[in-house]
């Protein structure tokens, strides 16, 4: 039996945390570079590249040539046919997606995959199962075939807000199965919703960061997001920005996007254009993990000194573990996904006893404060290479 050097136990512990990640959907795609994934996780670029192969060889990951590094197709959790809803073996508890191939890549929407992991706790208590339904195919089948409707032994459907239009929602309540919508609402629509508050941990992130006149701010993001959550995200920043006195003219919202590279481009598109900024607010975690790459290749920096003595103060959404990983770890905002999964099952057992909608419910985001002490920071980094290197 061959003996497993220390080398070799090293490239399989970093294979094993790269595997948790892409299995949590916390590195979006393409990946981030090999060189960043070996400085969060505090390894050599060579045990990285080892790692990598190994996850390859495993068809966990497949590289393209000049693209980059993807979850393989079918890494994650199937997405089942509208029909086959009638042929599960016990209740299923239906989450909508806008996904339509044959197996869900949590790397696309890592929120809503941690959300359904959430869910399916839950719901398997209570002895039934989760199921991942492409969202227009549902709409479509159950138009097509409303008698098929009884037939499905659904415990209710969840969705984001966003994939429920009004002729979806009026169809839905007419079918009277319970469904809950995940996420900001528009006007109209207040039944059923599970609206997701990020006032309040953004008031408390942005009393902390204290930006105020002299701040240049930039969010690396779409300025006309399609998603209302977004939209909503958007307008709180830029209204407590405006009520703690940073102008206008100091804000730059522009060429971005929700994963780490769309968050990589932004910012060295900033950077061309105005220089260092002082402050950076993103949506969502992965984006600043591009952010920092962006300002590593920029400002080159020495282990005591990241980004440029943390004069740049950062906060991102979601509190993924990309970001407890870099350095200075990132101050986010967070929703708690047991919080949210026992909401939505207490607002279907709710339709279920009433049959009837229920109100709007609402849950809170919490600010995670990432101290530059390093005090808060998860200390979850990989062992370093030479811990493990037996002498020579």
């Amino acid at each position: 039996m061959p003996v497993r050097t220390p080398q070799k136990r090293l490239t399989q512990q970093v294979a094993a945390a790269l595997r948790q990640m892409i299995e949590l959907g916390e590195l979006g795609e393409p990946f981030p570079p090999e060189r960043q994934l070996a400085q969060l996780l505090g390894v050599s670029r060579v045990t990285m590249r080892r790692a990598m192969q190994l996850l390859a060889e495993r068809g966990v990951v497949r590289r393209e040539q000049g693209r980059g590094t993807y979850a393989s197709s079918s890494s994650g959790p199937k997405i089942h046919r509208p029909e086959a809803l009638a042929e599960q073996p016990r209740p299923v508890l239906a989450v909508l997606t806008e996904q339509d191939g044959p197996w869900f890549k949590p790397q696309l929407t890592p929120f809503t995959w941690h959300i359904c992991r959430a869910l399916r706790e839950q719901v398997s208590a209570r002895g039934g199962g989760l199921c991942l339904v492409n969202g227009e195919q549902l709409f479509s089948f159950l138009e097509r075939r409303p008698q098929a409707s009884p037939d499905m032994h659904l415990l209710g459907l969840v969705a984001p807000t966003h994939l429920w239009t009004a002729r979806k929602y009026d169809a839905m309540l007419a079918l009277g199965h319970p469904f809950v919508g995940i996420g900001r609402t528009s006007q109209g629509m207040y039944w059923n919703i599970l609206d997701l508050q990020w006032n309040p941990g953004l008031t408390e992130a942005l009393e902390d960061l204290s930006p105020g006149p002299s701040d240049r701010v930039f969010i690396p993001g779409d300025p006309y997001p399609k998603e209302i959550d977004r939209q909503v995200w958007l307008q709180s920043v830029l209204e407590e920005l405006d009520r703690r006195g940073v102008p206008a003219g100091n804000i730059v919202v522009r060429a971005g996007g929700m994963f780490e590279p769309q968050g990589y481009l932004a910012m060295r598109w900033y950077l061309k254009e105005y220089g260092l900024p002082t402050l950076v607010l993103s949506d969502f975690d992965l984006s600043i993990a591009g952010v920092y790459r962006a300002l590593a290749a920029a400002c080159p920096q020495r282990p005591d000194r990241p980004l440029v003595g943390r004069a740049i103060r950062c906060l991102g959404a979601i509190n993924m573990k990309i970001g407890r990983y870099l350095n200075p770890s990132l101050s986010t905002l967070y929703f708690r996904y047991d919080t949210i999964a026992a909401r939505i099952v207490r607002m279907l057992d709710a339709q279920w006893e009433r049959h009837q909608p229920v109100g709007l419910q609402y849950v809170s985001a919490t600010y995670i404060r990432r101290g530059s002490s390093g005090s808060t920071r998860e200390q979850s980094r990989m062992p370093s290479r030479k811990a493990h290197e037996p002498r020579r």
